[in-house]
């Protein structure tokens, strides 16, 4: 049974793996498009089949620990089904980053698998992150030391290499701090995991290999460093590391010379890797082996060290520079395939497995050499030479040969050689570019004039149709770069003309059938229907929309079955590409404007303004509006509109949602509310909501915590800055000259690099800083939208937005959880963002509290658990009630939020049930109550000055009245009161007595009552001003 449940499994993933698999080139039969396959993905994702993948590679794989190779798994079948799960998670994400965000959080799950043999781990962890900078930004250092420690552990294998590939280059940038660590982790292992020679050299187990003093153990160090088995053949043997390029030191007893002219290594060791050179292994073309092969294994960790160095990394250069100086590199180029005996080429060796080693070198020596700092290190050596002892003269024995091909008559139209126009195009064309600019003499060598005929040639002849995008850009990039050199002029004229035409042609839109057509020309008139909505912020819309604006209002308001009609438009314009925005976002607005009451015969300037602001209009025909609308599929078609992923689009449909659900709490039809438990009562439909929810908000988590390492990082640098500056002024010299220390000048070094333009003083005010702590996200929209949608407290509509039980379990999307811990993101950077003027996140928390106060209104004990028991939101309140002390910034705002915490605090502690008494200590255990004691007596002395002073003092808050200054000392007062009787402490009541001034007032305002609920005796707390202060009169 156990086996069919597997093999059941295992079929099921591989079809699904078919609906996510794209076209593998223009030309194939088989998948999907792109646009079909990110749809199909959206779909598995809001079906939630991922979180059953993830329950299943949560099951245990035991493992047999190997010696210096793979682990094997204990149980085969579960392991081959692991197999099918990383392979359907890697198609799911590829190109979809809602899909990678969500996949993120099982990175370190995903980790825990390298090092099983045949289960790809490390390829679903470079497919989470591939092209998708917020989540590479989120790597931890030990995420890519686990790498590299893996790689020493078990072997060499390329596909680990490809994963710190996707780190250090994202969507085209290169990424310098993860170019640091990537670079710095293989220094640190060396000896295991670089494999620069290309020859199999093998290292002894970690453990049998003795350990030799570094240089940190010379200076008092205890990190021993571990060498590699020819380190151990001290009497004759080559002493280098696998970085030389075969250019190491050399015993007189060992005379025979390797494939690079280097001295060869003693093969009396026992290797695991095997001990053939890279000539050998060329010639039997080892990298057909694909994942495991040693030959790609040494071009994947070529091409890593040359992406460290890529942006002009000048630190990372210099290093790499050691590892392969650059006469060994050209060497690689010249005479890779070059025998021992006579060094010439050997005859068995492949073209394109010669362009698979060069290709790497190539791209290594312009990281590193080319794309640098000036430098004279290729003035001794001869790069220009026409025969293919030179490095231009390779260059032009490949164009060469290209031209040749192409000219053959046979196969060219029906097999392009796009591998060798790779090799030229995307390889050649930069490097060669590169030394011609900075390094080549004048006038210009005959070596090079040959090569720029021969890729002009390339051009002329290869098929038009056959031109691949790539290559016409790369060509473009060439030949305009040579464009101020006076020997090139006139061919460059004359190519750039001509790549002008196979650009055209390149990039001609494929032929269209006839349901495309007549769908494009619908999209066209349409458009044109809608296109006056289109406005601009801050122009009065009167003076400047014309007739066509007015006509489709007039329509929308006579014909109100166009507004179906739109709604059905926008569901689809939704799931089409990017291009498809523009014409979306007019569709959205529209419906907006009929909701916000523009009519085209009463121009009612409020609700224009109202419209553009993006607030609700002041209208009393609003109401019907919103029923004509929920009637006709409005809130379904906006409610999928916020899965789109453009932010603008998400935005205008908030807008468009809140303008619909404004004042249901006065409307006792509530025909929005109705319609969308109407819409999330299919299942599909819950989901999708759900998810669109969940999604807006880790977006904003994540693009929070990256905002944060930024202003760290500026922080930090900044620090230095002021450091140097301070040693600047005070270390000078009688002479005037300036003493450094060596950590000193290495932090004026840091300085001078990172920190060009910065300011000796920087002020918490920048405009830079401000920058960065500007949100985009469209958080405080979204809580807007669901503090309106939940105004009466349906019960349906509120277990949508949180998961207990078995749904938590089962990982059901949680946005009560999101919310909680986007509001613990926010509130690091809370402090920052008040001091520069920015008060959006205090709007956001005022926000968040209000839907709290709704989700939990009825009372809605599954929520208030939820909310207590599986978020952080004790220590999430007690800490944002830290930041609301008023100090004269916002603090008219600050009052608002913090009476609005307060109101959920007491709503939340009326409602705790028989056995929530853990929950109720949780307040206490976390210093709640000593925060709200502290603010209780800060809002009761603010009261009583407001009092003394009639409320004329500058210390008062701005708009703020003395009966809500004495209903905020109330709050406090009674969530006090809660805590002490239900939380059972024993030190809070004597503190809340201790303040005499404050407990005194309160207890003459406040009154209290008994009430019996669940066996219990309960104290329910209330303010009768008037009537405790008759019934005192009395008493007394």
């Amino acid at each position: 049974v156990r086996q069919k449940a597997i093999s059941t499994a295992s079929d099921l993933l591989r079809t699904l793996i078919q609906l996510i698999t794209p076209f593998a080139d223009n030309r194939s039969g088989q998948g999907y498009t792109h646009e079909v396959v990110h749809k199909h993905q959206d779909v598995l994702r809001d079906l939630g089949v991922h979180r059953c993948v993830i329950q299943i590679l949560q099951l245990s794989l035991h493992r047999k620990k190997m010696r210096d190779t793979l682990d094997e798994a204990i149980d085969p079948e579960r392991r081959d089904l692991f197999r099918d799960c990383h392979t359907f998670l890697q198609f799911l994400v590829a190109r979809n980053s809602r899909n990678q965000e969500r996949m993120f959080q099982y990175v370190g799950l995903f980790m825990s698998h390298i090092g099983v043999r045949h289960l790809d781990a490390a390829s679903t962890v470079a497919a989470v992150v591939h092209d998708n900078s917020a989540l590479v930004a989120q790597l931890r250092d030990a995420d890519l030391r686990m790498i590299v420690q893996s790689i020493a552990k078990y072997g060499k294998c390329a596909r680990w290499l490809e994963m710190l590939q996707s780190v250090v280059e994202v969507s085209g940038q290169w990424v310098r701090r993860n170019q640091n660590i990537v670079l710095a982790l293989l220094l640190e292992e060396q000896d295991f995991a670089l494999e620069l020679d290309g020859d199999q050299e093998g290292a002894l187990a970690r453990d049998d290999l003795p350990k030799v003093a570094s240089p940190k153990a010379e200076v008092g160090g205890l990190i021993p460093k571990r060498v590699s088995g020819r380190d151990l053949l001290r009497s004759g043997s080559l002493m280098s590391h696998s970085g030389s390029g075969g250019q190491g030191q050399q015993s007189s007893s060992m005379p025979r010379q390797g494939s690079n002219g280097g001295p060869t290594r003693d093969r009396t060791i026992l290797y695991r890797e095997g001990n053939k050179t890279r000539l050998e292994l060329m010639v039997c073309r080892e990298q057909d082996q694909g994942s495991s092969s040693f030959l790609l294994y040494h071009v994947k960790c070529v091409e890593l060290i040359g992406h460290c160095c890529a942006g002009r990394n000048q630190a990372n250069q210099i290093k790499c520079r050691s590892l392969l100086p650059l006469d060994a590199v050209i060497r690689v180029i010249i005479s890779c395939h070059h025998q021992e005996d006579d060094d010439t080429p050997h005859p068995d060796v492949q073209p394109d497995t010669l362009r698979f080693i060069r290709a790497p070198f190539i791209s290594f020596l312009f990281h590193c050499y080319v794309d640098a700092a000036p430098h004279d290190l290729f003035g001794s050596i001869d790069i220009w030479g026409l025969s293919g002892s030179s490095l231009v003269g390779v260059f032009l024995e490949e164009a060469t040969s290209l031209v040749e091909v192409l000219q053959c008559p046979q196969g060219v139209d029906a097999n392009p050689p796009y591998e060798q126009m790779d090799f030229i195009f995307g390889t050649c064309l930069r490097v060669f570019a590169g030394l011609v600019k900075d390094f080549a003499p004048r006038p210009v060598p005959e070596s090079a004039r040959q090569f720029v005929d021969m890729v002009a040639k390339c051009c002329d002849v290869f098929p038009v149709h056959a031109w691949l995008e790539r290559h016409v850009t790369e060509a473009e990039t060439f030949f305009s770069a040579l464009g101020h050199l006076e020997e090139f002029e006139d061919i460059v004229d004359r190519m750039l003309e001509t790549l002008d035409t196979f650009e055209r042609e390149v990039r001609k839109p494929p032929a269209v059938t006839e349901e495309e057509a007549a769908e494009s020309a619908f999209r066209t008139g349409f458009k044109s229907f809608v296109e006056g909505f289109a406005l601009h912020v801050g122009v009065n819309p009167v003076q400047v929309v014309g007739e066509g604006f007015k006509s489709l209002v007039g329509t929308l308001v006579h014909h109100k079955e166009l507004i179906q009609y739109l709604s059905e438009v926008i569901i689809v314009e939704a799931k089409r590409p990017p291009e498809a925005v523009p014409f979306l976002m007019d569709c959205i607005r529209a419906i907006r404007a009929y909701l916000c009451g523009i009519r085209p015969d009463n121009d009612h300037v409020a609700n224009w303004h109202a419209f553009i602001a993006g607030r609700v209009p002041n209208d009393s025909e609003l109401r019907s509006r919103q029923e004509v609308a929920s009637e006709r599929g409005v809130i379904g078609a906006m409610a999928q509109v916020l899965s789109h992923s453009n932010s603008l689009v998400v935005k205008e449909a908030l807008l468009t949602l809140q303008v619909a659900f404004a004042g249901h709490h006065r409307d006792p039809a509530k025909a929005s509310q109705k319609a969308l438990v109407a819409y999330i009562h299919a299942e599909e439909n819950r989901r999708q909501f759900v998810s669109s929810c969940v999604d807006l908000l880790r977006r904003s988590v994540q693009d929070s915590k990256a905002r944060e390492l930024l202003l760290q990082k500026k922080k930090e640098q900044r620090e230095v800055a002021k450091r140097w500056h301070r040693r600047k002024g005070s270390d000078q010299t009688a002479d005037g000259k300036t003493s450094c220390s060596g950590v000193e000048t290495q932090e004026a070094s840091e300085y001078d690099k990172s920190q060009v333009g910065a300011t000796d003083e920087p002020e918490s005010g920048d405009e830079d800083v401000a920058d960065l702590l500007a949100e985009s996200n469209n958080i405080l929209e979204l809580l807007t939208v669901l503090t309106y949608c939940l105004h009466g407290g349906d019960d349906e509509l509120q277990f949508a937005l949180f998961a207990i039980g078995t749904a938590r379990t089962l990982h059901q999307e949680d946005t009560l959880a999101e919310l909680v811990r986007y509001l613990a993101q926010s509130e690091h950077l809370l402090a920052m963002s008040m001091a520069n003027k920015n008060k959006r996140p205090l709007k956001v928390v005022l926000q968040a509290f209000d839907f709290f106060s709704e989700v939990i209104r009825g009372p809605n004990e599954q929520a208030v658990v939820a909310l207590v028991e599986n978020t952080s939101l004790v220590e999430v309140t007690r800490n944002l009630m830290r930041h609301l002390r008023y100090d004269g910034t916002y603090d008219d705002l600050k009052f608002r939020v913090r009476t609005s915490i307060l109101r959920f605090l007491l709503s939340m502690l009326q409602n705790f049930e028989v056995g929530q008494d853990a929950a109720l200590k949780k307040w206490v255990n976390h210093d709640c109550d000593q925060v709200i004691l502290e603010a209780w007596e800060e809002a009761y002395d603010l009261m009583a000055q407001h009092a003394d002073h009639d409320g004329d003092t500058d210390s008062m808050i701005e708009g703020v009245e003395q009966a809500e200054l004495e209903q905020q000392v109330f709050l406090h007062f009674a969530i006090l009161a809660y805590l002490a009787d239900g939380a059972g402490s024993l030190t809070l009541p004597a503190e809340v007595a201790a303040r005499e001034k404050a407990c005194s007032w309160c207890r003459r305002q406040c009154g209290s009552v008994a009430v019996i609920r669940g066996g219990r005796v309960f104290q329910v707390h209330f303010r009768m001003p008037a009537i405790c202060d008759d019934l005192q009169q009395h008493e007394g």
